[in-house]
């Protein structure tokens, strides 16, 4: 592949040196715990998973796999000791971090609790002793975007579009929950097993931000080949995400970055400039459909960039999201059993519903059926990430003929945050009923928590 990898930076300037300078002798003797503070934080907070007990009685670590390398520390893989269940564990030192590095590592851990998307890398529980938190999460094996890049050399136009989609996708869903990732680059999107169709999982929410709208970000975080120009100007909101993926896409169509360098200031420069090419061999046969999508997400101004919901409409996206779904056969609509599933589970005791709530987010990607994250999908007509009372009627409506009122109480009962939406755990418990057998050990599992 014509690029290399460039770590992600806090990128230098007048204001982040002001602030590392206060925060190197601010005390860190009045910290709380990390998990202290998330079991007392406001609703919406995966409680569940926050654990007050020693990781080496649950886990086994595996510390001669290393999975990858995040911004904060290593991630290995680690074995359930009563299940078996493999799952991924990242490291977070926290000794000797000073106020503002202590923020950012439990701004980070916050911001996943909060994460419930079939792309983005499910935290399952988090635990802390006096020198590090260790989140558990989903053990995504199939390898980094960068590195099956590095293997394919570069990607068809269908097979990058349906990448690009999952993008899309998850990015949406985080603007959405306010939360703007800052550091989208080939490193941070992981394929969940070695398939060639297997699903992307974002992760490393280390630089992640919960921004406020109409209220510009200024911290200058990012890695350089995929930062946008208004990140380096200070001033910039969550459409910084959405020119990141544009870099992204240019690469995995052409195997090299737009914005070239020998050293990070030159790359940085052409950056400012926003001047990139589609000439050259390697954009010989790329259709213009894609160049004008890359081309929209590429736009100096953010002003001008379409937003990720936007993007996921681009003709460049539908036309081939079209072509896969019928090479594949998807066109044949929602499944029935997952329907009637759903329906089953909505006639269950509340003690039921919320132990398969906790086994469905307590379990990794490679345990649940195939094809759910597409049901899911196809459910959540706006796109949002949830699914909502009106797309959940229209199937019940359309497959299985229930009326409004029944549909509203199925509806209801799935629910099980109340805020109004189905969210990913909570379409997972559901389906849990009737497509997974119960098994003892998960369940022991769960209420051994």
């Amino acid at each position: 592949m014509g690029c290399h990898c460039s770590r992600a930076v806090s990128i230098d300037g007048p204001r982040a040196r002001k602030a590392q300078s206060a925060d190197a002798t601010a005390s860190t003797a009045s910290r709380k715990s990390i998990t202290e503070h998330l079991s007392r934080a406001k609703p919406g907070i995966k409680s569940a998973g926050i654990q007050q007990k020693d990781i080496n009685q649950v886990y086994e670590i595996l510390g001669d796999r290393v999975l990858g390398t995040g911004m904060n520390g290593e991630v290995y893989l680690a074995r359930n000791k009563a299940t078996g269940k493999t799952v991924a564990v990242k490291t977070l030192t926290t000794e000797n971090l000073n106020s503002r590095k202590f923020e950012l590592l439990r701004n980070e851990v916050e911001i996943y609790l909060h994460l419930d998307h079939p792309n983005v890398c499910r935290l399952l529980e988090v635990y802390e002793d006096e020198t590090s938190v260790r989140l558990v999460m989903e053990a995504c094996t199939g390898k980094e975007l960068f590195e099956r890049l590095a293997s394919k050399k570069r990607y068809g136009e269908q097979d990058a579009a349906q990448v690009t989609r999952q993008m899309l996708d998850a990015v949406h869903y985080c603007h959405k929950q306010n939360i703007c990732h800052r550091d989208l680059k080939l490193e941070n999107w992981v394929y969940t097993d070695s398939s060639e169709n297997a699903p992307l999982r974002l992760i490393d929410f280390g630089f992640s931000k919960v921004f406020t709208q109409n209220q510009p970000m200024t911290a200058m975080h990012g890695t350089v080949y995929y930062v946008a120009p208004e990140v380096l100007e200070g001033s910039y909101d969550s459409k910084c995400d959405v020119w990141s993926i544009g870099v992204i896409v240019y690469m995995i169509l052409s195997g090299a970055p737009p914005f070239g360098g020998a050293t990070d200031a030159q790359i940085i420069n052409n950056v400012k400039n926003g001047r990139f090419s589609f000439e050259g061999p390697r954009w010989a046969g790329i259709s213009d459909s894609a160049k004008a999508f890359i081309t929209s997400l590429l736009q100096r101004d953010p002003s001008k960039r379409p937003s990720a919901v936007e993007a996921s409409k681009h003709e460049w996206i539908t036309t081939n999201m079209s072509k896969s779904s019928s090479e594949c056969g998807e066109d044949a609509g929602i499944d029935r059993s997952v329907l009637e599933g759903l329906c089953q589970f909505s006639r269950q005791n509340g003690i039921k519903r919320a132990a398969l709530g906790m086994i469905a987010f307590s379990m990794s990607s490679n345990e649940l059926l195939e094809n759910l994250e597409r049901e899911f999908k196809s459910l959540d007509t706006d796109g949002s990430g949830t699914i909502k009372l009106q797309g959940l009627k229209q199937a019940l409506t359309k497959y299985l003929g229930i009326d409004d009122e029944e549909a509203e109480r199925v509806f209801k009962k799935l629910d099980q945050s109340g805020d109004d939406e189905i969210h990913y755990s909570e379409f997972l418990a559901a389906c849990l009923l009737t497509r997974l057998a119960m098994n003892e050990r998960y369940i022991q599992e769960v209420f051994e928590k």
